[in-house]
């Protein structure tokens, strides 16, 4: 028996010096880092499902893509087949990315759609200056200028997580912005929006939308 247990090694070490046992004795395990992203994804896509109903076509497609390339994220990671697997991943991540900005630009068109027919914007001229996150007051704070020549009614202000969670405006609208003036509009970025998850900020008039969606000031 003692004989038999030296050769089994014996074998095994021969195999492990010249590279053939390589498989045998180590299976490569993938990164902490990319189970952990695996993981944020699934949730991802379970939460995506649940509100498949509610999205359009363009919205149903990417979602489609999405969860094509999570499957193909599994199959890899399954496989051990950590550098497919984190590719697959990142395609996936980034399709999301785009159902973000589709959904953007959307409901800028919707709301566009519905301020379309309003009179007397010819001299009208505004733009988002600025966005700003307070965390430890959980406020964020979107300033608008008015440059043109007559006064500006804010009918929506809307501010967006990169889940595409919204959230809830502290302003009332209808707000007036009159000509020449800032003018600062609120939300409660409680449980939702810090500087890494900000995506972007809406903001209509009575004659038109402006989107912010860079880095806000001061993160």
């Amino acid at each position: 028996m003692v004989k038999g247990l030296a050769f089994v090694a014996a074998v095994v070490l021969f195999l492990v010096v010249s590279g053939v046992g390589f498989v045998i004795l180590q299976s490569q395990s993938c990164s902490a880092d990319l189970n952990s992203s695996l993981k944020e994804l699934r949730e991802r896509v379970s939460y995506l499902d649940k509100n498949l109903d509610a999205a359009d076509t363009g919205m149903q497609n990417i979602i489609s893509s999405v969860k094509r390339h999570h499957q193909e994220a599994e199959q890899f990671y399954k496989a051990n087949k950590c550098s497919e697997a984190s590719q697959s991943i990142k395609a996936a991540n980034d399709e999301d990315q785009h159902l973000s900005a589709y959904i953007t630009k959307k409901l800028a068109s919707d709301i566009s759609e519905r301020t379309s027919g309003s009179v007397g914007c010819a001299s009208s001229d505004f733009i988002i200056e600025s966005v700003s996150l307070d965390t430890t007051a959980n406020v964020g704070r979107v300033t608008v200028r008015n440059r043109g020549g007559t006064d500006e009614n804010v009918v929506s202000a809307k501010m967006f997580n990169k889940e595409g969670e919204e959230s809830p405006s502290i302003t009332i609208f209808p707000k007036k912005i009159p000509r020449g003036s800032l003018t600062a509009l609120n939300f409660d970025i409680r449980n939702t929006v810090i500087c890494e998850s900000f995506s972007n900020a809406i903001v209509t008039t009575e004659c038109a939308t402006e989107i912010f969606d860079s880095k806000p000031d001061n993160c």
